[in-house]
């Protein structure tokens, strides 16, 4: 098989959660046979995430993106977020009407 390289995007990599669980495995086993690169929004202490989600990153590299006002948009994304998802979960769900389809409407 060709060595291929690939970058695996994951801008808040530190956080712990579960998505940054399944990035690290990912870039993991993907390092086993392909060339892969981490690319990371801010510092990313290797070592930590390999303790932390029991994962060899040895052969992983990491690039982390210095783009120009990136830090700026990362605070405003912050900043909003939090507002933005209190008020989504503070919707009413009364009007939601689920919907379900049987395969025959699928097959449509």
């Amino acid at each position: 098989m060709k060595r291929r390289r690939i970058g695996i995007y994951n801008r808040d990599i530190t956080n712990g959660g579960g998505a940054e669980k399944r990035t690290a495995v990912m870039a993991e086993r993907l390092s086993r046979v392909h060339d892969v690169t981490l690319v990371v929004s801010g510092p990313c202490p290797l070592n930590a995430i390999e303790a932390y989600f029991a994962v060899d990153l040895s052969r992983v590299k990491v690039a982390q993106l210095s783009l120009p006002g990136h830090d700026l948009l990362r605070r405003m994304v912050d900043a909003v977020e939090g507002p933005l998802l209190q008020r989504a979960r503070a919707r009413p769900t009364s009007r939601l009407c689920p919907v379900l389809l049987s395969p025959k409407q699928c097959a449509r």
